[in-house]
């Protein structure tokens, strides 16, 4: 498959596991009820979850010693608000907020960036 083909079914299947995450049904009774054959959904979903790491990955910085992490512009239908308050941040992000405290590991943060990249 090309890269063009495989980029175009990678956004398609991304939209569909999107609908299916923020649907509150199982994988399975999604699947049924959207006749998506249940095997490609998870066999996508991985395909999906691996480009979103190697992507993630490319974009980590190589040095951690400073202890900043690089905030990569990965959403790009939403754009945070941050807001001092009692916490260090709060990101607000299609009406969730998230607040972080000073104390938020390295580890977390990057975490955070991860989950947030799926964010529409």
């Amino acid at each position: 498959m090309d890269k063009i083909t495989h980029k175009m079914r990678l956004a398609r299947w991304s939209k569909l596991i999107q609908k299916c995450n923020v649907s509150g049904l199982s994988k399975k009774q999604w699947c049924e009820q959207n006749q998506v054959d249940e095997k490609q959904f998870y066999y996508w979903q991985r395909r999906v979850r691996e480009e979103a790491y190697t992507i993630q990955a490319s974009m980590a910085p190589t040095d951690l010693s400073t202890g900043f992490v690089e905030v990569p512009n990965v959403i790009k239908t939403a754009e945070p608000k941050y807001e001092c308050g009692s916490s260090s941040a709060t990101i607000h992000v299609n009406g969730c907020m998230i607040e972080i405290a000073d104390s938020a590991s390295d580890a977390f943060l990057r975490r955070l960036i991860g989950a947030l990249s799926y964010v529409q």
